[in-house]
């Protein structure tokens, strides 16, 4: 009899310690405790390369002589950049919005024409100064179609295309001839 009281007693506690352990979601006082955890993750997704060279490029001012360096690979896709830009800049870099900061739109394209086409991000901000300008001045005429009528004046007008030349630099690979200072080839007496 012991040992059956003992069973029953066992049993018993075993019970109690099982409905201890689970919880009804209500305290003493009825008030309901359930208490999810929030598992979704709330982590911040990796910043994309893109962002990150948006976020780091710094443009020289003066903004000249920037693809000097790579001369011969700028000169190789130099008919791509204006609609890698374009593209650029209305896929990736938001420049439709008119609530976006044009300078860093300006720096987004530049970083994006120059992973697209392999330049420096220095180099591409030639096309991103363009870029900038065209936000800051013509995005109504430019917005549907940059070599519209419209958008071409605009660019004229605004002197969007003035400083390209001088950012990109001499591509010849040639130093320039001052005939004041040096003998300029074919130039003087010949020898």
């Amino acid at each position: 009899m012991k040992r059956i009281l003992f069973l029953k007693l066992a049993a018993l506690l075993a019970a109690g310690s099982f409905v201890a352990g689970c919880s009804d979601d209500e305290d003493d006082n009825g008030n309901d405790t359930d208490v999810t955890e929030d598992t979704a993750d709330t982590t911040e997704p990796e910043p994309t390369e893109l962002e990150i060279c948006t976020a780091e490029l710094e443009i020289p001012t003066p903004a000249e002589g920037l693809c000097e360096d790579e001369a011969e690979l700028y000169a190789a896709v130099a008919s791509q950049v204006a609609g890698v830009a374009q593209s650029c800049a209305i896929g990736s870099c938001d420049a439709l919005n008119p609530e976006a900061d044009p300078d860093e739109v300006g720096r987004c394209v530049s970083c994006c024409v120059g992973a697209e086409l392999e330049i420096s991000p220095a180099c591409a901000s030639c096309a991103g100064a363009v870029v900038v300008c065209v936000v800051q001045n013509c995005l109504s005429a430019c917005g549907a179609d940059a070599n519209s009528e419209g958008c071409l004046e605009c660019r004229a007008e605004n002197e969007c295309d003035a400083a390209v030349e001088a950012c990109i630099g001499d591509l010849s690979g040639e130093e320039e001839c001052n005939p004041e200072e040096e003998e300029c080839e074919g130039e003087g007496d010949p020898v």
